[in-house]
């Protein structure tokens, strides 16, 4: 009986983390992409996130935003 029990616990617990995956999807997409704007994207999610059409939009977002640049601009004076 105890091990149905822990099973089951085990069992509700990998779902939450797979739900919990799947609404932030957007905002780690975002972060894996390096994105500018990540933070909105984040905020977007957590509030809107829930009307999925809040959610799609900040996938959208997370897809077509501008990732940042590593790029270092040099300025040499002559």
């Amino acid at each position: 009986m105890e091990a149905l029990i822990v099973s089951a616990g085990v069992l509700g617990f990998g779902s939450l983390v797979v739900m919990f995956i799947g609404y932030f999807l957007p905002w780690i997409l975002a972060l894996l992409r390096g994105t500018r704007s990540n933070v909105g994207i984040f905020f977007l999610n957590l509030l809107l996130g829930w009307t999925m059409i809040g959610w799609v939009v900040a996938l959208i977002w997370a897809i077509v935003a501008e990732r940042k640049s590593n790029a270092q601009i040099i300025i040499v004076k002559q």
